[in-house]
């Protein structure tokens, strides 16, 4: 009797599954990348978690690759950022590196595309010593125009 119900509950389990993917329900695969409105576009990789904007804390959701894009309305904005990589193997268990708060404040255009950027670490090592003495910028067509300078007095409460 036992066993019959663990099938069923199994099949049912399988359907459900099964519809939650066809009826396009969220996954974290399929979470949204774009956040915000406005005639301005701001492209981060997954790495740099913007934390809050304009003094208002954001809720983004947490990607481990790729990037995300955020619209914003033209003129000057603050952002705060701190930079969360995983860098474990499976016999490693210490390896998440992150930064302190970086904040980057800028005047943005109107109808313009920016990008947070740094360079990418090539091994842990490089991970860590980045995460201690973060270096990112503000970029547009492969020109810095802004770098952003590390805050250690603002505290984030968001944990990885």
């Amino acid at each position: 009797m036992i066993r019959k119900y663990t099938k069923l509950l199994s099949v049912i389990a399988i359907i459900t599954i099964f519809l939650t993917n066809i009826s396009g329900c969220s996954s974290p695969l399929k979470e949204k990348r774009n956040f915000g409105e406005g005639e301005v576009t701001l492209i981060a990789p997954a790495e740099l978690m913007i934390r809050i904007i304009d003094n208002k804390k954001i809720k983004m959701a947490d990607f481990r690759d790729g990037t995300y894009t955020i619209r914003l309305p033209k003129g000057q904005h603050s952002i705060v950022f701190e930079y969360i990589d995983n860098w474990n193997r499976k016999t490693d268990m210490a390896n998440i590196m992150r930064s302190p708060p970086v904040v980057l404040t800028y005047n943005y255009n109107s109808s313009h595309s920016y990008i947070l950027n740094y360079k990418r670490p090539e091994s842990a090592e490089e991970a860590r010593k980045l995460a201690k003495r973060p270096k990112f910028w503000l970029e547009q067509k492969g020109k810095i125009l802004k770098e952003g300078v590390v805050n250690k007095s603002i505290f984030l409460r968001n944990q990885y």
